[in-house]
């Protein structure tokens, strides 16, 4: 598990023994991620990033990017034009 939270834990149909101790498990294109929720978000927060993280795994550095996102979505927080635009990008992605 990376130190956002995040594990890529196997494909579909493996043992997920193991995932305890993780607050949301999802099954996303045949791959399972789990996740911890850290005690600042709140249920809807926590879950809004997972899909966010989940359905843009493949972006470069979306666990960062994932953060900057509910800044944004929740807080109002703007970024520069590159940072949002990305945002939107995986936002496109993540609908």
């Amino acid at each position: 598990m990376d130190t956002k939270g995040h594990d890529t834990v196997g494909h579909k149909g493996e043992d997920t023994i193991g995932h305890k101790g993780h607050d949301a498990v999802i099954e996303y294109k045949g791959r399972i991620h789990a996740f911890a929720k850290p005690m600042f978000y709140t249920e809807k927060m926590f879950l809004d990033r997972c899909w966010f993280v989940v359905r843009n795994v493949t972006v470069p550095d979306i666990e960062a990017l994932a953060d900057i996102w509910i800044c944004a979505r929740y807080h109002g927080v703007r970024y520069d034009k590159t940072v949002m635009d990305r945002l939107q990008k995986c936002e496109n992605i993540a609908v």
